[in-house]
């Protein structure tokens, strides 16, 4: 399996990286279902830039102004799930690596 990764620069906080599957089949198509997404936010400072740009790239994704977070939520089986920024990613910086 053969894909491509594009981790775009200058957008800061909250930019998201893409990636290209080629003739990879798509995880989607071959996963077990485990949920569905039903929405996912980000909140940053530069709200604006970032907003414009997943727009401009056909991205469903609520973008609002305010510190660095990001939220989740996943229709499950069992419910509702909520993924949210935890104490220690809200202090990672772009150039954080772990």
């Amino acid at each position: 399996m053969v894909w491509d990764l594009l981790f775009p620069q200058g957008g800061g906080y909250g930019m998201p990286f893409f990636i290209d599957w080629r003739d990879s089949p798509h995880p989607a198509a071959t996963t077990p279902v485990g949920g569905e997404l039903v929405s996912f936010g980000i909140s940053t400072p530069d709200a604006g830039e970032l907003a414009a740009m997943l727009a401009g790239l056909g991205l469903n994704v609520e973008v609002s102004e305010g510190a660095p977070e990001m939220t989740v939520v996943i229709e499950g089986a069992k419910g509702a799930v909520e993924l949210v920024s935890t104490e220690e990613s809200r202090g990672l910086q772009p150039s954080s690596r772990r």
